[in-house]
């Protein structure tokens, strides 16, 4: 299916709820300040606090507890939103009207804390991804700076190191991007399958973007105009919602079978008594 089709179908779901999907989509940002905004005043009141001679000796540890379980907290908090704002997004490709209320009310505290634990280990994947695509570029750069600093090599042998080293970059940005596609569909999982385990989750989802990694890597590099066009500010309440409406668009190609649904009551217009024969 091309990738227009979904761009198409983006903008007809936003149809006359732009502004209502923009408020929406910046909700995990406006936590992200928030709670940063909030962790930073926990941790001058934590400083200013006096203890008493008994626990004076631990008053740091004391301060570092309860700092890193605000912290902790402050991250599911944040995650828990992403959710309900992907659970929107998600529903809102099937259903047009669906509401942000309806949306919170489908959310449980299982999903939010299954997607919490999920975006742990997809950090340290990133990280350890992040290592596997880099080392070669991180092995060429520092020969690189041993060539120059002793002066053991012509300029021909340094430039040749040089345009390596960049090349495993620009190799290893392009492969580590693609790579972390793979886990795009971790909240798809945890709101159509309700799947509970957290690696269950990350498998589901790589099995699901099996040989759609690249597509769909190529598919979000198509908003770079769009994105680019934020640094003015102003385009931002468009192409934030249009961006996130597209990519579950997509995602929803995928095939998950199962899909929030607003259910609608309809009214009877005419209703005829049933005939009674003698």
């Amino acid at each position: 299916m091309e990738t227009s089709y979904f761009k198409l179908s983006a903008k007809r779901r936003m149809m006359k709820n732009h502004f209502k999907c923009f408020i929406v989509s910046v909700f995990p940002f406006m936590t992200v300040l928030l709670l940063t905004i909030f962790n930073y005043f926990l941790a001058k009141v934590l400083n200013g606090i006096s203890f008493n001679a008994i626990l004076l000796p631990y008053a740091m540890y004391i301060r570092l507890l309860l700092l890193a379980t605000s912290i902790i907290l402050s991250i599911f908090i944040w995650k828990s939103v992403q959710l309900v704002v992907d659970g929107y997004f998600l529903s809102k490709v099937h259903v047009k009207n669906i509401t942000l209320r309806q949306m919170i009310k489908c959310i449980t505290f299982r999903q939010c804390l299954t997607f919490f634990l999920v975006s742990i280990i997809r950090f340290f994947l990133s990280i350890s991804w992040f290592v596997f695509y880099f080392s070669p570029c991180i092995a060429v750069f520092c020969l690189l700076l041993y060539s120059y600093q002793n002066e053991n090599n012509g300029f021909r042998i340094n430039l040749t190191l040089f345009i390596s080293a960049v090349m495993l970059l620009i190799i290893g940005i392009s492969f580590l991007y693609i790579t972390l596609k793979r886990y795009s569909m971790c909240s798809s999982v945890i709101l159509n399958d309700e799947e509970k385990n957290p690696l269950k989750v990350i498998a589901r989802s790589a099995e699901i973007m099996e040989n759609h990694s690249v597509q769909y890597a190529f598919y979000c590099l198509s908003f770079s105009g769009w994105l680019l066009l934020c640094l003015l500010i102003i385009p931002v309440i468009y192409v934030v919602p249009y961006f996130k409406m597209s990519k579950f668009c997509f995602r929803n190609s995928l095939g998950l079978s199962k899909h929030i649904e607003q259910k609608e009551e309809k009214p009877i217009v005419f209703y005829f008594p049933k005939r009674v024969e003698n």
